[in-house]
Formats: structure tokens, sequence, C-alpha cells
């Protein structure tokens, strides 16, 4: 049986045709700069914390976030830039003191561990008094608020950490959210000034056995279901609207298009891509591509317009 990250089963149970443009077919829209332009700058964000706490070098995280998002793929989002991260990250330092009392024991580290599900914590670590917790790195432009950190509780990514770190460690003293707000204000608020502002939070979740054991019973049986539309070749879509708002193949839906049928206008809107694991990253070149895996970001041509007069 074929082992699934985590996102991929939720992004089955979101949408199952959905999952098969994303999963089995690996389409990604050709112009999407303002959707990667957010991934892109989470996972740079993502290795630059990984070099804080690995190397204990801020000089060389603020290198590490120029190479891995060096150019700005959304112009019109002001607070998400490489200056405003690396602003950021010295801010980060002051606020949590590098946070000297943990001591890392893996980052970035996928672990299936005889399941079919694979997890990949950000890091995991162990404080002073041997508590260990996974941390898991958030960039967002929301409000650090209930609204936002409810979102993780329940929520079966936590669940599955814990787990696999209690069976790797012995134990798991909880699941860290380790939240950093990215806004930028046009104008002057109450308690905050216009231009670009950054805000910390961080909130710890647990999992009872009882809790790991109803999501272990529930992500085997949608994996028994993934198995079973790949067996019948049928990948229906998701029943109610709501799963289709931001979606990247909404337009193939719209369209009414098939892969089997429509394959050759589907490929002037998407691409095939790789999606091999390379480290943080993954490979996105053509599907087929030879040699090495690289994830390469380069910057649109400029747009020329030639005017007949």
């Amino acid at each position: 049986m074929i082992n699934y990250r985590n996102s991929a089963v939720s992004d089955y149970i979101r949408c199952p045709l959905a999952f098969h443009f994303a999963h089995n077919l690996h389409l990604q829209k050709i112009d999407d700069d303002s959707g990667e332009h957010h991934r892109r700058f989470g996972q740079a964000i993502h290795s630059a914390l990984e070099v804080i706490y690995v190397d204990r070098d801020l000089e060389k995280a603020k290198v590490k976030m120029r190479e891995c998002y060096p150019v700005q793929l959304d112009t019109e989002d002001l607070a998400k830039t490489v200056d405003n991260a690396c602003f950021a990250l010295e801010k980060y330092i002051e606020h949590y003191d590098w946070d000297k009392e943990w001591t890392v024991l893996s980052t970035e580290e996928t672990d299936y561990d005889g399941s079919y599900v694979a997890v990949t914590p950000d890091m995991v670590v162990k404080d002073r008094n041997d508590n260990i917790f996974i941390v898991d790195h958030k960039t967002t432009g929301k409000y650090l608020n209930y609204d936002y950190f409810s979102d993780y509780d329940p929520n079966s990514q936590v669940t599955h950490y814990v787990q696999r770190t209690r069976e790797r460690y012995g134990h798991c003293d909880g699941f860290i959210v380790n939240a950093i707000r990215f806004a930028f204000l046009k104008r002057a608020s109450k308690d905050r000034a216009a231009g670009f502002n950054v805000e910390f939070e961080r909130q710890v979740f647990q999992r009872t056995s009882s809790q790991i054991q109803r999501t272990e019973r529930s992500t085997e049986e949608w994996i028994e279901e993934i198995e079973h539309s790949r067996r019948r070749g049928h990948w229906r879509a998701a029943e109610t609207s709501s799963a289709c708002k931001f979606c990247s193949y909404k337009s193939i839906c719209s369209a009414g298009w098939s892969w089997e049928d429509d394959e050759e206008l589907i490929t002037n809107v998407f691409r095939r891509v790789c999606q091999q694991k390379i480290g943080n990253d993954y490979c996105n070149l053509d599907l087929n591509h030879s040699g090495d895996h690289r994830h390469e970001l380069v910057a649109a041509a400029p747009v020329e317009f030639v005017v007949e007069v």
C-alpha cells in the first residue's frame, strides 16, 4: 500500500477529485504566482528558523531566507517580503531569547514508523525538564486569536505527530503551534503603528490516547477509501461548493473537463510536476525530468506591449 502524507489524506477528505489532480496527476497551475508566493515564503521562513535553532546564527539565517525566497512573487503583498522576514527573524530572537532552554532533537525528519501516514515535524525539542515537544512553525496574516488556534483542536496533523513522537521518544508533552503573523497596516491603529507589523504567539496542544486511537481508525478508513478509488479509477467531486471556493482546480471542473478526454486543454493551464521531496522543499521540475531533483524559483518574464501608431 502507498504511504500518504497527512496533508494528502486531508485533501482527499475535502475533495477526492482535487486529490487526484494534485497527488496522482501532479498538476500545478502554470501562472499561480500569488498562491506560490505564500507557500514559498512560508517554506523560506521554515528554512531560516531551522538555521537559527541548529546553527544559532542570525546572519546565516538571513542569508538562507534570501536564498530560499530570492524573488517577490506577489508584489501587492507588502507584509510578506524578504526584508520584512529578516527583520522578523531579529525580533523573533529578541522575543524568545533563542529558546535557550530547548535542545533540538530533530528537524524536518519524515517518519512512517510502520504507518501508512507520513509525518514530518518542523522540529522536535526537549526542554530542561526532559519534556518533549513538537514545534510547528506557521506564518499567517490572520489575527493570532482564538479563531486562529481553534483550527488545531481537533486536527489530525497534530494527533498523528503526537503519536509518532510518542512512539519514537517514549513520550510527547505537547504540540506547539509557533505562529508568526505578518501584517502591513496602511493606517496606525490603537495599538499598532502604520506599516509592517510582526507578532508572535504560541499555544500548546495535547492529545489523549483515546483521541489518538479514534484518529488512527478514521485515517485507516479514509486510506482504504483512497485505495478503493484508485482500484476503480474513479474520483468523485466534492459534494459541497465550500470545498471549491479556493480550489486550484476549479477551472477544470467548471469547464467539465476530464484528464482522459481533455488532457491537451488541461495542460494549456496546468503542468505536471515531479513533487519529489528534497530537504525542506519539493522538486518542481517537469514530472519526467532527467537529472537531479531541484526546486527552481525564477522571476516572471516582463510583459512587453507593442503599440502600433
